[in-house]
């Protein structure tokens, strides 16, 4: 996430140390989760705090955030992020399960 100047909690759950601290910024809050299984914890935990979570279509050809950037470039993949953006928490447990099914 810092190769798009965001913030990396660099585990598959956020505690509450990082929720203080994200909350604190006063920003609108994105979460992309990595494509592997651990990412759906982040997303179960982005649903309970009210946070957006974005699904851009390379999450099923790269990792993670750090490697669509180096691949796609920074401001393709900062543009697809806030492109697949999601804030129904409807849709987000859709995505999710389309994504690790």
């Amino acid at each position: 996430a810092l190769s798009i100047n965001g913030l990396a909690v660099l585990h598959a759950e956020i505690n509450d140390a990082q929720v203080k601290l994200i909350r604190s910024l006063g920003k609108e809050v994105i979460v992309v989760p990595d494509s592997d299984k651990a990412g759906a914890r982040l997303i179960d935990q982005a649903i309970e705090y009210g946070w957006a979570v974005s699904f851009p279509d390379w999450l099923s050809k790269y990792k993670d955030v750090s490697e669509a950037s180096l691949e796609l470039g920074k401001l393709f993949t900062i543009k697809s992020i806030l492109e697949a953006k999601q804030s129904s928490r409807l849709k987000i447990e859709l995505y999710k399960r389309k994504l690790y099914n």
